[in-house]
């Protein structure tokens, strides 16, 4: 396990959401470079997808770009690197795609239905709507331009040398239904919008294409980057530290609660999907096999064996 010297003053950089949603909890974070004239949206976790971004600097001076939004992002994260590659530092990149209304930059807007992938739960009814084609087809476009980005980001690092004190975490807030279940957008209990990657790089103690079983919340991430990072937790903290499953250990016991919908705390009136109508509130419990969904009254909804039916395709 890498043993950072880590001053706690390190200057901080933010490029994007000031507040990072976390299933309803939030990990707070000072607003450096977030969206101007978004500042609101920004604060509560909402993204603006622009072709011409808006972006209060450190000193909140004013600054816009001509670029598609994730590549001015990249040339703001870039700058800020090389800026403090002497020093300590934390940067926080929020890319806005892969999200709506999933318009790739021109060079990047090259998929078609042919190219599409369907997941077993999508409804036949629905794979051939020109709606649903458009946003899959743009969705893979925007992910292929963060895949470039990010790439981008790595690249520097080795350039620069600082590749072995950098502990790479890419991961998302969630992911999408793109028409699994008959659904769209986020806010379901479904395996699409719960599941995110999370990919962590770090050369000198984690080697490349280990993979861990074990299931991990956002709520753990902080806890995983402080150890990592040879810092305390602190005890306020309710998330776990899984650093140790870097080595490819996993922990087949462990299980996490997700919730979505908190607000709605009754049924969703006139939206029903192909396959079942649409909850309101919901909690759940996942384990490696198993994932258990309550509505808002603490009522069974749907009890799914994820290990022998992956796309949720029998309700138990």
């Amino acid at each position: 396990m890498p043993k950072f010297s880590v001053k706690m003053d390190m200057p901080p950089a933010i490029l994007g959401n000031g507040i990072w949603m976390v299933h309803k909890s939030r990990v707070s974070l000072h607003p450096v470079g977030v969206k101007a004239g978004n500042i609101l949206k920004v604060l509560i976790g909402g993204t603006i997808i622009r072709k011409v971004p808006s972006t209060l600097s450190n000193y909140g001076q004013l600054i816009s770009s001509q670029k598609f939004e994730s590549y001015y992002q990249t040339d703001l994260a870039l700058k800020y690197m090389e800026s403090q590659k002497d020093n300590h530092f934390l940067l926080f990149v929020s890319y806005g795609p892969p999200h709506t209304p999933y318009k790739p930059p021109p060079e990047f807007n090259h998929y078609c239905q042919v190219d599409i992938e369907w997941h077993p739960n999508v409804p036949e009814e629905l794979r051939g709507t020109p709606r649903l084609i458009r946003e899959i087809c743009g969705y893979y476009g925007l992910c292929e331009t963060v895949d470039q980005q990010v790439e981008r980001l790595l690249a520097y690092l080795d350039k620069s040398g600082l590749v072995d004190n950098i502990i790479v975490f890419f991961t998302a807030d969630h992911g999408d239904c793109h028409g699994s279940h008959g659904l769209y957008r986020k806010g379901h209990p479904e395996e699409e919008f719960l599941g995110i990657p999370l990919i962590i790089r770090h050369p000198p103690s984690i080697s490349k294409g280990v993979t861990s079983e074990t299931l991990v919340s956002t709520v753990d991430f902080p806890c995983i980057l402080l150890s990592m990072c040879g810092l305390k937790i602190p005890e306020m903290m309710v998330g776990r530290d899984f650093s140790w499953s870097t080595d490819g250990k996993s922990d087949q016991t462990s299980s996490i609660y997700t919730e979505g919908r908190m607000s709605q705390l009754k049924p969703l009136k006139n939206q029903k999907s192909l396959f079942r109508a649409k909850y309101g509130a919901w909690r759940s419990v996942i384990n490696s096999e198993y994932k258990l969904v309550v509505d808002y009254t603490g009522k069974v909804q749907r009890l799914s064996d994820l290990k022998n039916d992956p796309f949720e395709l029998r309700v138990c």
